[in-house]
């Protein structure tokens, strides 16, 4: 399972950096036809920082670039991200995404 985070997109649409610009656009190519996944919160993230980045289109526009991810419910990791935040300590959102990497397993390994 792939899991995308979110800055992948932010790069490759805001090119502040010309090297993480540059990386994004190679992942995002090389990863045409294959499933990417992400949680829900991808959206929401996404929308964010756009706006905080400047977007000034309309929503629909920018989420429609992510209309190939899979995005995953939180029923489906919650138990996981509670384990890795309770023994790991992360920032939450990225306890979220760890999760979200340990889907298809019984138990996360650490």
């Amino acid at each position: 399972m792939i899991v995308i985070d979110v800055s992948v997109f932010i790069d490759s649409l805001f090119s502040g950096n010309v090297e993480r610009y540059q990386k994004s656009i190679e992942f995002l190519k090389a990863s045409e036809g294959l499933s990417l996944y992400a949680p829900r919160i991808f959206r929401v993230e996404l929308i964010a920082v756009a706006r905080r980045l400047g977007f000034k289109g309309e929503r629909k526009d920018l989420t429609k670039i992510i209309d190939k991810i899979n995005l995953v419910g939180e029923d489906k990791v919650i138990n996981i991200a509670e384990y890795v935040a309770d023994h790991v300590h992360p920032r939450a959102v990225d306890a979220y995404y760890y999760s979200y990497c340990n889907t298809d397993r019984k138990h996360a390994s650490f």
